[in-house]
């Protein structure tokens, strides 16, 4: 099973493991991920619903081509906020990431992530259960003027 990256020292993470140089796919070893399908497509990266030999559904995101990430100044900067997210529990448990620096037949260049993985997005909660929007509207309004 995946567990979360201990990310008290992110810089130092950074700084040594992020840039480290993977070869194949760049997929971590041992937990047999498998791809499932494809979640969705933005301007820079692509993201995938994986399955591992546990059954742990996990998401991995790997850069497009011409990915803002391709720039390692862009790829710790996008890494670093998204740990310091994780870290607040404001967004999903970082597993893995890692930059490749170069594409290589296996593997895009640019910033790679394994995460949480979320079944449903804001907007879903919203379209598909509004009943539960509706018991907790005040509180969510709450917290997004707040």
């Amino acid at each position: 099973m995946l567990a979360p990256l201990n990310l008290e020292d992110s810089s130092k993470y950074q700084r040594t493991t992020l840039i480290a140089a993977r070869r194949g796919s760049g997929l971590p070893s041992g937990y047999g991920l498998r791809m499932v399908r494809l979640l969705g497509k933005g301007a820079n990266n692509a993201v995938y619903l994986y399955r591992t030999k546990n059954d742990q559904l996990v998401v991995v995101r790997q850069p497009r081509r011409k990915s803002d990430t391709q720039r390692v100044g862009n790829a710790t900067w996008e890494f670093r906020n998204t740990a310091i997210a994780a870290q607040l529990g404001v967004a999903p448990a970082l597993f893995d990431a890692w930059y490749n620096r170069h594409a290589t037949s296996d593997q895009r260049g640019g910033l790679h992530m394994i995460s949480e993985y979320y079944p449903r997005d804001m907007h879903s909660l919203i379209m598909d259960t509004p009943h539960i929007i509706v018991k907790h509207q005040h509180t969510l309004r709450e917290q997004v003027v707040h």
